[in-house]
């Protein structure tokens, strides 16, 4: 999935760098579409850097547990642990839903 996510992440810097162009400005028709595509692909980027944190946050929190010598950060990355991998399927499934823009979709309305 991240390298999927990757793909959106250079689209949106690269539809971000094209709008900004004089050229593009002058042409509505295509500012306006480049306009919408950049909207919806940050909408997506938003929730892949939600998610590759909290991917990091839950190999941070295990190499913590692994090492084991301080009880009370052990506790902590236990705690980081169960709340990243209680997100990380939320945050899959709304990333799913930012790219097929499904409007309806139950976890894409709150």
């Amino acid at each position: 999935m991240l390298d999927k996510l990757r793909i959106f992440k250079q689209r949106y810097d690269e539809v971000s760098d094209l709008i900004i162009q004089p050229d593009i400005i002058m042409d509505q028709k295509r500012y306006v579409k480049l306009n919408k595509e950049y909207k919806d692909l940050g909408q997506i980027v938003e929730k892949a850097n939600e998610y590759e944190t909290l991917l990091n946050n839950r190999e941070e929190a295990k190499e913590i547990i692994s090492d084991g010598s301080d009880a009370e950060m052990v506790d902590m990355a236990k705690m980081e642990l169960d709340e990243a991998n209680a997100q990380i399927p939320k945050t899959e499934e709304e990333i799913a839903c930012a790219i097929d823009n499904e409007d309806d979709c139950e976890m894409c309305s709150g």
